[in-house]
């Protein structure tokens, strides 16, 4: 009788240990499949940010070729770029400090320097700053730093005459 029962018992075991690895392997199967769905889905999601940031520029260029930025534009350029980077310490804070000097260093040399003084350097840096931060958070506040810096540095090599 007891041979019966431990029989039976493994029988029981092997038929649950089977369903498991079955299931296993099923489940493993789906998470693959969705995992791939994510690339996919990712993949897309950067290749429209690529698109935005393509259009973006190809419209500043634009724009500014054909001088529609105004002095009072870009005035309120630098103004919210100041606004926008002196509030940042206010908030959770996702720029080092020094990252955030740098972006203020930039749009005071748009604001009082000749466009020909500017350091175009230092606002590629503060451009890189704002779209890593943008890349890793995907702020609206670090997009719409970008855009702005962007405008004005476009408008900066309009006023040297680089275009």
């Amino acid at each position: 009788m007891e041979a019966s029962v431990l029989a039976g018992l493994i029988g029981t075991v092997v038929a649950v240990v089977t369903s498991i690895a079955s299931l296993a392997h099923w489940l493993g199967r789906k998470f693959t499949r969705i995992d791939a769905r994510f690339q996919q889905l990712e993949g897309r999601i950067d290749s429209l940010a690529s698109f935005t940031r393509s259009t973006y520029t190809l419209l500043v260029y634009f724009m500014t070729m054909k001088g529609l930025f105004t002095r009072e534009e870009r005035a309120f350029l630098v103004r919210e770029v100041e606004r926008l980077s002196a509030s940042l310490p206010l908030k959770q804070n996702p720029l080092t400090r020094e990252e955030v000097k740098l972006i203020l260093e930039a749009a005071r040399e748009v604001k009082e320097k000749d466009p020909r003084e500017v350091d175009m350097e230092k606002l590629d840096k503060a451009l890189e700053i704002a779209w890593n931060w943008f890349e890793r958070e995907g702020k609206y506040e670090a997009a719409r730093l970008w855009m702005m810096l962007y405008a004005l540095k476009a408008i900066v090599r309009r006023e040297r005459g680089e275009y």
